[in-house]
């Protein structure tokens, strides 16, 4: 955000059932830990949402970004059985909502 602005980070568990709207095509019904990340900055266009987690895909000028950072981010949530909810509106800010399996409450 180069003029500034907030980022907010939560976190929660959560559950998505069958009834519920599955956030991304991705999601797979069941218990999860949600790890969110919300800014208030610019926004992403839609034309450049749909390709951020491709491999080497930057809108960085040549020299200041490889394109690697969000697609390692999504490999490592997808190994881990886990997604990626992604939303923007520009001139609004950009929701990132990272899903990972959660383990079974500890038992006393």
């Amino acid at each position: 955000m180069p003029d500034g602005g907030a980022i907010t980070i939560t976190t929660a568990r959560t559950t998505i059932d069958t009834q519920s709207r599955l956030p991304c095509k991705e999601a797979v019904p069941g218990e999860y830990l949600l790890l969110g990340i919300r800014d208030d900055g610019a926004g992403i266009e839609t034309e450049t949402l749909e390709h951020i987690f491709e491999p080497f895909f930057t809108t960085k000028e040549v020299g200041s970004g490889t394109g690697l950072g969000l697609a390692t981010v999504y490999g490592i949530v997808a190994q881990n059985k886990g997604f990626i909810d992604v939303s923007s509106q520009v001139g609004v800010g950009t929701v990132f909502t990272i899903y990972l399996p959660a383990l079974p409450a500890a038992l006393d």
